[in-house]
């Protein structure tokens, strides 16, 4: 058998962001694949150095992989899904 895999919870986070809503996925025609663009503002009051970033899935089943960027004008926030 697979040895269990390691713990990757990131101790002692000092800030935690949550999305205002669930994201629900459904299947699409024959595509495996699903993109969906997030914009969330942690709403610092200050400029932050982020040195860990943990994402947790409501179904570890579908999401397999996350992109992440700092987008620094907010623009992301008018773009569609």
């Amino acid at each position: 058998p697979l040895p269990e895999p390691p713990d990757l919870d990131l101790p002692n986070p000092t800030t935690t962001a949550l999305m205002a809503s669930p994201v629900s996925v459904e299947a699409q025609g024959n595509t495996l694949d699903f993109f969906h663009c997030l914009s969330l503002d942690p709403g610092n009051a200050e400029e932050v150095y982020i040195d860990g970033l943990q994402v947790v899935a409501g179904n570890r089943s579908v999401l397999h992989h996350v992109l992440v960027y700092i987008d620094t004008t907010a623009d992301s926030a008018s773009w569609p899904g």
